[in-house]
């Protein structure tokens, strides 16, 4: 949690979130955490570059993309784009705070703990 909490400092816009999230992989009925050096973390100019978030994804890591550095005429078209890619891979996507997102694969639970 150490390395999540030093990514959300350095990514992160300087809001408090509403609670913290966890980030957790079901294997055989037993929760285990997700190994935070496979974490990726995209702050994407373009939507080209989202391309490489979803390949991760797809490959079973955890990503945080921080969409600060898109034009907000941008942003829509990325959601839907994003949308309809992670759907097709059965991610789940969460939003932590204003323009940064936590994006897990297939088999990842995702909870916010308040």
């Amino acid at each position: 949690m150490k390395l999540l909490s030093a990514l959300l400092e350095k990514f992160a816009t300087k809001q408090k979130p509403a609670g913290t999230v966890e980030i957790s992989k079901s294997i055989d009925e037993n929760k285990k955490s997700i190994n935070l050096n496979g974490l990726v973390v995209y702050a994407p100019k373009n939507l080209a570059e989202l391309n490489k978030a979803i390949l991760c994804v797809k490959d079973g890591q955890a990503v945080i993309i921080n969409f600060a550095n898109m034009k907000k005429s941008e942003l829509q078209r990325v959601f839907d784009y994003l949308s309809g890619a992670f759907f097709a891979v059965n991610a789940q996507m969460m939003c932590l705070q204003d323009l940064l997102y936590v994006v897990t694969p297939n088999g990842t639970k995702l909870s916010t703990i308040k």
